[in-house]
């Protein structure tokens, strides 16, 4: 199957090529213009992605997750959320990493198999970083009106989450 895809995007590039020599297009200049941009735009983010994982480690080396887990678990309890997963459901929308982590650990003590790593597996894949990427992307673009941008994100983020918690309960 790998070799399908090589052949694929090998074809696809030579395609490219092809086309834009025929046409007059210079796309190697396009291709170094566009790779000048990106690496301009991932220099700008630096400062922001350096806030955001000194922030992410600070919150969770002092112990502010888990008295945040501690908060939360009536309400976790009275949506029927494992208490398990709160730790996840609050580390996701801020970092990828952090909540890599958790997740491990969640695969480490009840397994992957289990009912809680599967709810775990499903949170981890379908929900995003919110605000980890509202504040690289946007802020590379210069967007400070966030009004409907952050509750619709969440919206979808506490969506998936529930649906996770459904679907391993139903069976699916």
């Amino acid at each position: 199957m790998d070799k399908y895809a090589d052949l694929i995007i090998l074809t696809l590039i030579f395609i490219i090529i092809i086309t834009s020599f025929l046409k007059g297009i210079p796309a190697f200049d396009y291709f170094k213009e566009g790779a000048f941009e990106g690496i301009k735009t991932a220099f700008s983010l630096i400062p922001t992605l350096i806030g955001i994982i000194c922030a992410v480690n600070m919150l969770t080396a002092s112990g502010f997750m888990d008295i945040l887990s501690f908060i939360l678990k009536p309400i976790t309890d009275f949506l029927k959320i494992p208490s398990e997963l709160i730790t996840l459901i609050i580390t996701k929308p801020i970092s990828g990493s952090a909540s890599t982590g958790v997740l491990t650990d969640i695969f480490n003590r009840y397994g992957p198999d289990s009912s809680i790593g599967k709810m775990a597996s499903i949170m981890a894949s379908s929900t995003e970083t919110t605000f980890y990427a509202i504040s690289v992307y946007l802020s590379a673009q210069n967007i400070k009106d966030l009004k409907y941008t952050i509750p619709v994100a969440l919206s979808c983020d506490f969506l998936t989450i529930f649906l996770s918690i459904l679907l391993v309960n139903i069976g699916l």
